[in-house]
């Protein structure tokens, strides 16, 4: 076959059917082609509609359960709790029954920031106040910054002057525009300092003082804490003192403030755990003559009011735990009422089982006890939570049954939600009267 160009038409043929043949094998790679195209469409479909699509607002809780629409379903190990605090896509996967739920979430922030702002004074020579300074509370899942629409007038003396801030969220999201004072005064006040808690650590970790100090000051403008931990020996174990004072944006210094360092060893063992317990027997005031019933309501009692709730703990050790909610900080999250109420309901000889809650419901976890109140032959198993709550949530967690549980979270959601085939059967007769949560029964 003879093949030339002709400028003006192209590629031209010689032998008889040549272009025929041509067009047909065109017809039929575009055929092809088209076909390929299909397939993929509906490939794409397929895996498009196996996908679960959840879309949410910044901030709203997720729960595997309803995206499967199974109480049994739980997270991945893909999936990233902080995700829905944060406007983007997100790819992981939920299990449910045997299977792995494909899921694409969506999280869209519509929603500006909730402020509401103060009036603040400032000291003669300090600076301006970045606007941040005049928010008095904020609810936002995500980051967000603040502006002066309007800016104070020319500052010529000390007195009130006014201007115009709003705020602004990592979506883009604005608030309404606030009207905020800031008062110029002489400052002669020195920061008050205020430590939270005892400090707890361990040879060979660091110490953060900032962790358990407050510092408060009449002023705005930067405060310079100061730290002499001198006598601090971090390589062996003991009780130390530290020292800390504030210094404000204009050089008013505060007085020092003691500050007593524990540092402790890589463990808290049973025998120092217990060694404390002794020496808060007359605290807890439980006595041998007592039923085990009674003993648990005296050692409920001793948690629930003994420490305060905040939202972090060191998790690595129940001892450890214990140790340092009950005799040192005072404070800690579930995990520490859980861990203070074992290491009494230990010492005392109340059989007891661990629980925590079914991971995947929500995003984050719980963890309480089961005690025995009856016998080896003839048990008398009840839940029991001593974790301090919020007071719209506030009912007892001593000594229930399931059914209250259950109850309980209707009111609060998967709160107490656990596997009931890997614990021994609960009793039934209530014993800690909950009338709040009857209608729910």
């Amino acid at each position: 076959m003879t093949v030339f160009i002709n400028k003006k038409h192209g590629l031209k043929f010689n032998i008889p059917g040549e272009r025929d043949k041509v067009i047909r094998y065109t017809r039929v790679l575009i055929t092809a082609l088209l076909a390929i195209s299909v397939i993929l469409a509906i490939f794409c479909a397929v895996l498009f509609f196996q996908t679960k699509h959840v879309t949410i607002e910044a901030g709203q809780a997720l729960s595997a359960a309803d995206i499967a629409k199974n109480e049994a379903a739980v997270f991945g190990n893909d999936f990233d709790p902080d995700c829905v605090n944060h406007a983007g896509v997100y790819h992981f996967t939920v299990l449910s029954k045997g299977e792995e739920i494909d899921v694409r979430l969506e999280v869209k922030d519509t929603k500006a920031p909730k402020v509401t702002v103060k009036d603040v004074c400032t000291a003669v020579g300090g600076s301006i106040p970045d606007p941040t300074e005049f928010i008095n509370t904020i609810y936002e899942p995500d980051s967000y910054t603040g502006e002066y629409v309007k800016k104070f007038s020319e500052i010529k003396s000390m007195g009130t002057y006014s201007a115009k801030v709003r705020f602004t969220d990592a979506s883009g999201n604005k608030t309404e525009i606030f009207d905020v004072n800031m008062t110029i005064v002489v400052d002669t006040e020195a920061p008050e300092i205020e430590v939270k808690s005892d400090i707890v650590t361990y040879v060979g970790e660091a110490v953060s003082y900032k962790q358990n100090i407050t510092v408060k000051d009449n002023c705005t403008g930067e405060i310079t804490l100061t730290v002499d931990d001198s006598e601090v020996e971090l390589s062996e174990a003991g009780e130390y003192t530290a020292y800390v004072y504030a210094t404000d944006a204009v050089g008013n210094r505060s007085d020092k403030v003691k500050v007593t360092v524990h540092v402790y060893s890589e463990e808290i063992t049973q025998a120092a755990l217990n060694e404390k317990i002794a020496a808060a027997a007359d605290d807890i005031g439980i006595t041998e003559s007592m039923t085990a019933e009674q003993k648990c309501r005296a050692i409920y009692e001793y948690v629930y009011g003994r420490i305060s709730y905040v939202s972090t703990s060191d998790k690595t050790s129940w001892q450890r735990a214990a140790y340092e909610a009950l005799f040192v900080s005072g404070s800690g999250d579930c995990y520490s009422y859980f861990a203070a109420a074992k290491a009494l309901l230990e010492y005392y000889g109340i059989e007891n089982l661990d629980v925590q809650r079914t991971a995947g419901y929500t995003t984050d976890t719980h963890y309480w006890s089961l005690v025995n109140i009856g016998t080896e032959d003839s048990p008398r198993w009840y839940h029991f939570d001593c974790t301090h709550l919020r007071s719209e949530y506030n009912h007892s967690g001593c000594l229930l049954t399931d059914k209250q549980v259950d109850a309980y979270n209707k009111v609060r959601k998967y709160f107490r939600l656990y596997d009931k085939s890997a614990y021994p059967a609960i009793a039934k007769e209530i014993i800690t009267p909950t009338p709040e949560l009857e209608n729910l029964y």
